[in-house]
């Protein structure tokens, strides 16, 4: 047998099934970016910075599934997210969430 095909096969197997499980998990991700907006408004509120950088960094990563987030909910996490990196010096992080925000919202401005 041909190993190398085999090796091949496998390899591209292996990476059409995380394709299929990111799809999946799409779901699940709308439905917690709705809770980590109210959370993060909470968090907000008790100015818990740090907290809101956590729950929303999974949104600026690179290869993350934004697109399955309703735009409203998005644009409101990324604002938060913002807010919170300036608030606690974090401007490198904060100029990155700018740039992510600007890419999926081009004629968007902050507030």
């Amino acid at each position: 047998p041909d190993f190398s095909l085999l090796e091949q096969v496998k390899a591209k197997l292996s990476s059409c099934c995380l394709d299929i499980e990111q799809f999946m998990e799409a779901e699940q991700t709308a439905e917690s970016a709705l809770r980590d907006l109210s959370t993060c408004s909470w968090k907000m509120f008790e100015k818990a910075w740090m907290s809101i950088v956590d729950l929303t960094t999974q949104y600026v990563e690179d290869n993350s599934r934004t697109d399955v987030v309703d735009g409203r909910v998005l644009a409101s996490l990324l604002a938060l997210r913002t807010e919170a990196l300036v608030k606690n010096h974090m401007l490198r992080e904060a100029k990155h969430t700018l740039g992510v925000f600007r890419k999926l919202f081009p004629d968007l401005t902050l507030p």
